[in-house]
């Protein structure tokens, strides 16, 4: 969890916590991985205090079959 100054930016949040940061290689994130920001269930690009955003990586074209054999 961070918090961020009022009127702060997703591009703010990717700039902590994205490529080059020592939390995203903690997490093993390869350096070059695209993250799509989320908040409450849908794209962002500015923030409010007490929101919540969550950074997952798009799902790669070769595995999107199996991805989708999986979520049945």
């Amino acid at each position: 969890m961070q918090e961020f100054p009022a009127s702060s930016t997703v591009s703010d949040l990717l700039s902590r916590a994205g490529p080059g940061s020592s939390r995203w290689s903690m997490y093993g994130i390869p350096p070059k991985e695209e993250l799509r920001p989320r908040l409450n269930q849908r794209p962002v690009s500015k923030l409010k205090m007490g929101d919540v955003v969550e950074l997952t990586p798009p799902i790669p074209d070769e595995s999107l079959p199996e991805y989708r054999a999986t979520d049945v």
